[in-house]
């Protein structure tokens, strides 16, 4: 495993998540909240309660 990729991991173990900047691309991150609006919109409706959690505000991923 390369440092770089150890600190990563160290800083999630002690943090609980890490920032990868320009880890996508600005269309590809795009694309990916495009599909997750989507994915929320239209396939979270139809999925049992207990297989969901809201947040208070939509935009936030915990």
């Amino acid at each position: 495993m390369s440092d770089q990729w150890s600190e990563i991991h160290e800083v999630y173990d002690r943090d609980g998540f890490v920032i990868v900047r320009e880890f996508l691309a600005a269309d590809e991150l795009l694309t990916l909240q495009n599909e997750l609006y989507r994915y929320i919109r239209e396939v979270v409706p139809s999925r049992p309660s207990s297989d969901v959690f809201y947040a208070d505000l939509p935009i936030q991923i915990r």
